[in-house]
């Protein structure tokens, strides 16, 4: 995987996806209208955590590729970040990462999920309210943005980036033009 865009400025990127991803659960456990939403929430949640682990990965110089390499496993993320200095001193958070790694590597929060071992269909529950599984990871965040910040900044003296845009607008024809 060739990766020509600094680090730095990667992290930076991968870290806005996860506020992203954030806003958007707490958008959906606001909304009183939207509790029928607690798997896309707690999806939303789960990769945001992920996004913002593997920010820290690479703002640490963690190559790319071997971020890549850990695809949906957020508690293997978070074993690495730590060995890189990362220090989470939140209670419960050990605890919440290691479920929403299993959950979420697993995708339970996506899709219906039939056991491999004798076929029986896995039903979610959560004894934790959306809110403080947020705030949760809301604090990791505020652990990782500094490193992530000045990780950016030092990748910005390289000046000019490889970019390619890809727009989710209407497709050419169907709008007059």
């Amino acid at each position: 995987m060739n990766n020509r865009v600094p680090l730095g400025i990667l992290a930076n990127q991968f870290w806005h996806e996860a506020m992203a991803y954030l806003r958007a659960a707490d958008t959906l456990i606001r909304d009183e209208s939207a509790m029928d939403t607690i798997p896309p929430t707690y999806f939303l949640m789960s990769h945001g955590l992920e996004l913002m682990l593997k920010a820290y990965l690479l703002s640490r110089d963690i190559r790319y590729a071997d971020v890549f390499k850990l695809q949906h496993r957020i508690q293997e993320a978070y074993e690495r970040a730590k060995s890189l200095g990362l220090v989470i001193e939140i209670e419960h958070a050990e605890a919440l990462i290691e479920k929403l790694s299993d959950f979420h590597s697993e995708h339970l929060f996506r899709y219906p999920v039939v056991r491999r071992d004798d076929g029986s269909l896995i039903l979610r529950g959560h004894l934790v309210r959306p809110i403080e599984v947020l705030q949760i990871i809301e604090a990791i965040g505020a652990k990782i943005s500094g490193p992530v910040m000045h990780a950016r900044l030092v990748a910005s003296k390289y000046g000019e980036l490889p970019i390619e845009t890809w727009h989710m607008g209407v497709p050419t024809g169907e709008d007059g033009i």
